[in-house]
């Protein structure tokens, strides 16, 4: 008996340090991707975490959701952590908690909070410079500093001046060698019909996953120029006489279309459990055509041109449908924040077309050729604008192209061939960045063997079903040919800017699943690669921009 509580008392003591050890090791391994802002690693580690949730691993894992763009989450993690009075954390922890939490409430677009946050870590940091030299003066009086006496005994010095930083080095040829590839591999592709916008899109993605060009302000900048251009090409394709006369059919099938829409984002809350506004804009990532991408492209399909102002007129009147929805599902939180927010775009809606009056009054006939600047200046305001109603830059960019596509009748510079090759090669320079930065955008770790089968199963379920109900309205209200309404469904399959911009909102606002973040990735990447096999066509090129000509004919279609 002796015996058994000996071994007894041995073994306890041997088997508590063993665990203590294995957790110890794994606080470790924790800390050194903390510390090697590894967020793929990290994020996975966090994921298989079995030991105490102490100060240090709710940090790791509210800075992790800050990182990823999972802000509701990393809100919830992160301000009571900050608040508790018993956290231990370092002052270098605390100020990436702080960082993470300000970053953090400016994709909620909770500003006032983000800034309190800034200016009181601001002021912390006052505080400490204070300190540091009021000790320095301290310091001073008991010791003799040599200084210069004056600037000549600097600039007359011996000494040679220190080499410059060459911190800027790297990111200016990083950019250089960014424009050049962005030129160069979509093209060297698209030979396999592999769209130049994909082949940006998976650039952008492997450059995120390396790290290179984080946060990087002309990056963002070039990416808003090209969004702006893309959805200004989008705006200049709406005409009005055209959409006026297949006004019937054009109806039906916006009726056809909110169905499907609505019917997804039920089904979408059912199986997902998303809520009730996270499952509607899914609904608009998984069934709305990218107008701008498709309009684009056109040229591309091998369609004939009846088909292709069929296509152009379905897929504005589905984008339409789907802006309205989109910013109503964003602006409904509460009344007063629908009624500023229909204030606002009301006031953008006004203030457009006299923009462009008082341009034709007072600027143009005193600045000849500054037409496009103008468009381009206006195009950046507007989106500027209501991105911060919360719809996004599209909006914006979308409306100034349908006024100057009804202003260009009564200017006619704003129709010049020269007007339109000058947006066209902007366009060109610019879009590639759009994609690029949207797949630097795409947190890696969602990508995953789930989320492509998930991604599999939504282009199974969601290609055939849209182009099988164009198929049908097109045969029951037109009699048309099942053939030639498949081309036509066909072409209208790409999602690729709006799954992108509601992938950027669900992230930021829902903390979409990981799986589901992934799915939209790998369905939005296959559903714009498709059309080019499945028409027999070349791949649709993003570049290939164009505005409609003043003279066109509208076709019933």
């Amino acid at each position: 008996m002796k015996l058994l509580l000996i071994l007894l008392l041995g073994i306890a003591p041997v088997q508590q340090p063993a665990d203590t050890t294995a957790e110890g090791r794994g606080h470790a391994a924790l800390d050194s991707l903390y510390a090697a802002r590894d967020t793929t690693a990290l994020v996975r580690a966090l994921r298989t975490w079995n030991g105490a949730a102490d100060a240090h691993v709710e940090l790791y894992r509210g800075v992790s959701a800050a990182w990823t763009g999972r802000a509701t989450q990393a809100v919830g993690i992160l301000r009571p952590l900050l608040d508790s009075a018993g956290t231990r954390l370092t002052l270098s922890e605390r100020r990436d908690a702080i960082r993470a939490l300000a970053e953090s409430y400016s994709r909620k677009r909770d500003y006032a909070r983000a800034a309190a946050l800034y200016d009181g870590e601001l002021r912390a940091l006052d505080a400490e410079v204070d300190s540091a030299n009021a000790r320095a003066a301290v310091v001073k009086t008991d010791t003799v500093v040599v200084m210069p006496d004056s600037l000549l005994d600097a600039l007359t010095s011996t000494q040679a001046a220190p080499p410059e930083s060459a911190e800027k080095i790297p990111g200016q040829l990083g950019l250089i060698g960014l424009l050049f590839a962005l030129f160069l591999v979509p093209k060297a592709l698209q030979r396999f019909r592999i769209p130049g916008a994909i082949t940006a899109l998976l650039m952008g993605l492997g450059a995120g996953a390396l790290g290179w060009l984080p946060n990087d302000v002309t990056l963002r900048l070039f990416s808003t120029l090209g969004i702006v251009s893309l959805f200004l090409f989008a705006g200049l394709e709406i005409d009005g006489h055209e959409l006026r006369r297949n006004v019937k059919p054009l109806v039906l099938h916006g009726v056809i279309w909110t169905i499907l829409a609505t019917a997804t984002a039920f089904a979408a809350r059912g199986i997902f459990g998303l809520p009730m506004r996270a499952a509607a804009l899914l609904s608009l990532a998984l069934v709305t055509p990218s107008t701008g991408f498709i309009l684009s492209s056109l040229s591309s399909f091998g369609l004939s041109a009846a088909e292709q102002k069929t296509v152009r007129t379905y897929a504005i009147g589905s984008e339409l449908i789907a802006l309205t929805a989109l910013f109503f599902i964003l602006q409904t939180t509460s009344m007063r924040q629908l009624a500023i927010a229909l204030a606002a775009m009301a006031g953008v809606v006004v203030l457009i077309p006299l923009a462009f009056r008082g341009f034709a009054l007072l600027v143009a006939p005193y600045a000849p050729r500054s037409e496009f600047a103008f468009l381009l200046m206006v195009g950046v305001a507007c989106a500027y604008a209501t991105r911060l109603l919360g719809v996004y830059y599209l909006v914006g960019a979308f409306l100034v192209g349908v006024a100057a596509q009804r202003y260009r009748g009564a200017h006619p510079a704003m129709s010049s061939e020269k007007m339109i090759d000058a947006l066209e090669s902007f366009g060109s320079v610019f879009i590639p960045f759009y994609f690029f930065h949207a797949g630097t955008e795409i947190v890696p770790a969602n990508i995953s063997w789930r989320a492509f089968l998930v991604g599999m199963l939504l282009v199974a379920t969601f290609v055939p079903l849209r182009v099988i109900v164009i198929g049908l309205h097109r045969r029951l209200a037109l009699a048309e040919a099942f053939a030639t309404a498949r081309r036509v469904g066909s072409a209208m399959v790409p999602t690729l800017v709006f799954t992108l911009v509601i992938l950027g909102i669900l992230t930021e606002q829902y903390a979409l699943p990981s799986v589901m973040a992934g799915a939209l990735v790998f369905y939005t990447i296959v559903n714009t690669t498709l059309p080019a096999f499945v028409l027999n066509a070349r791949p649709a090129n993003f570049e290939e921009v164009s505005a409609l000509p003043l003279d066109r004919e509208p076709a019933e279609g």
